[in-house]
């Protein structure tokens, strides 16, 4: 039977047994449902070798491998660090090197608006440690001792995690499911008053938002092709590419969440971000950062995006209409061999030749709408790919997160990633419809017939 909840199903099952000659039936009711996917606990998710590579990299969040995970040069992660065990791709979940993170008070101190709060929010009222609420401590004039608590803010530590079981990560296979959810969400995307996507929209498209002309996007969306965006966004949603996302300048929202540092009330906080612009961006291919023409986007992430940086992996047989289905194994499941810069067998609409990391797009329109990668700095945005992330940008801070399998992103001097928490806060992560995976099932009834 269907659910309230169009994403889920409830089973009823009847369990029969027999004891001296006496049968008894029991049903029960179970729902199986889709949920937001835990690889969005983090800011940072790489479905292979994770890797932080510089003293540049500053992390306000979590990170997560499903393999190994290397650390160089002192990148600063403000969270956790966790690595995983696969036999698959040789992975023993060890985390390698070191990094550094900022004390609590450092972090009320320094911490941008746009990272997740601490936890406690605001140092204890209990200055001097008695235990009571004396003189002067009452910092929130309530009249009862309070802490604060925030428990998914940083509190402080980093902990690395290592020989972890992998979480599985959803695939955005056959989009018939999203567009089904797009429709009946009636979600759009909206620009000078005029409305360019209505749930689903067939083709590729490009949008570049204004101050005065932002890009609104209003619950899940599918394009069936490329999305080329940049500019200012507003609104809560979630684009659902059918091949790539081609990200080619900064993306800032009109109204963005902030979480103050200390704060005590952070209710009221929640109450304030409920509302404020969310982006998503889903690829079933790639998602590309910046001018992917110019030479030095090449010449500094090409490399990474074949082997041996990067390794063959079972795919999707939906896929094989974007060209990853490069192989099969003696079971009979496709796998892409890992070359991202190899040609995909499309073609792009001046009849040449497409690379994986292309876009169907000329390469003379990219080029003319491309920012220079030095000026891409801001990127507002929870980024999730089944395939590569990649790209040359300046001194970057994104807002959001990053799931990918393979991640190749140069930077010049700093990447800072503050994790939007919202997409984790339970008053929150239903209402951005990013991907979906199996919930854990839920009894709702046992009764006997």
């Amino acid at each position: 039977e269907d659910c309230a909840d169009d994403v889920g199903r409830i089973v009823k099952l009847r369990s029969t047994g027999t004891s001296a000659g006496v049968s008894v039936s029991v049903v029960s009711w179970i729902w199986y449902g889709l949920e937001r996917s835990k690889v969005f606990d983090y800011i940072y998710f790489i479905n292979n070798y994770g890797w932080f590579w510089g003293s540049g990299i500053t992390a306000n969040g979590d990170i997560r491998s499903n393999g190994d995970f290397s650390l160089r040069y002192g990148p600063k992660i403000n969270g956790d660090v966790y690595a995983s065990v696969d036999p698959e791709i040789g992975s023993s979940g060890t985390i390698s090197g070191t990094s550094v993170y900022d004390s609590l008070s450092t972090y009320y101190a320094t911490a941008p608006l746009r990272a997740r709060p601490g936890n406690p929010t605001y140092p204890s009222e209990d200055v001097n440690g008695n235990g009571l609420l004396d003189p002067g401590e009452d910092t929130n004039g309530n009249g009862q001792l309070d802490t604060y608590e925030y428990s998914d803010g940083y509190d402080g530590t980093s902990v690395h995690y290592d020989k972890q079981m992998p979480i599985v990560m959803p695939y955005l296979g056959d989009l018939g499911f999203y567009k089904t959810v797009a429709t009946q969400k009636r979600g759009k995307i909206i620009k000078g008053g005029t409305t360019l996507v209505d749930g689903v929209y067939e083709g590729n498209l490009v949008l570049i938002g204004t101050d005065a002309d932002p890009i609104e996007i209003e619950g899940p969306v599918v394009i069936t092709g490329d999305v080329i965006i940049k500019g200012k966004v507003k609104g809560q949603g979630v684009i659902y590419a059918g091949r790539n996302v081609h990200i080619v300048g900064s993306i800032k929202y009109v109204d963005p969440p902030k979480w103050k540092k200390p704060d005590t009330n952070p209710s009221a906080t929640d109450d304030d971000n409920l509302s404020k612009d969310f982006l998503g961006l889903a690829a079933k291919g790639n998602v590309i950062i910046g001018d992917y023409t110019d030479y030095h986007w090449y010449n500094s992430c090409g490399r990474y995006l074949r082997p041996p940086f990067t390794t063959p992996y079972k795919v999707e047989p939906s896929d094989a209409g974007n060209g990853y289905v490069t192989s099969y194994d003696a079971e009979g499941n496709p796998w892409f061999n890992g070359n991202y810069t190899a040609y995909d067998g499309g073609k792009k609409e001046d009849g040449s030749p497409r690379r994986y990391y292309e876009s169907s797009l000329t390469n003379w329109f990219i080029r003319s709408i491309s920012d220079d990668y030095r000026d891409i700095k801001q990127i507002d945005a929870f980024i999730y790919t089944n395939h590569a992330v990649a790209g040359t940008v300046g001194n970057l801070t994104l807002n959001g997160g990053i799931v990918a399998r393979d991640e190749a992103i140069r930077f010049l001097n700093k990447l800072t990633l503050n994790y939007d928490i919202r997409v984790k806060n339970l008053r929150f992560r239903d209402k951005f419809y990013l991907p979906r995976d199996l919930s854990e099932p839920k009894v709702w009834v046992w009764e006997e017939e």
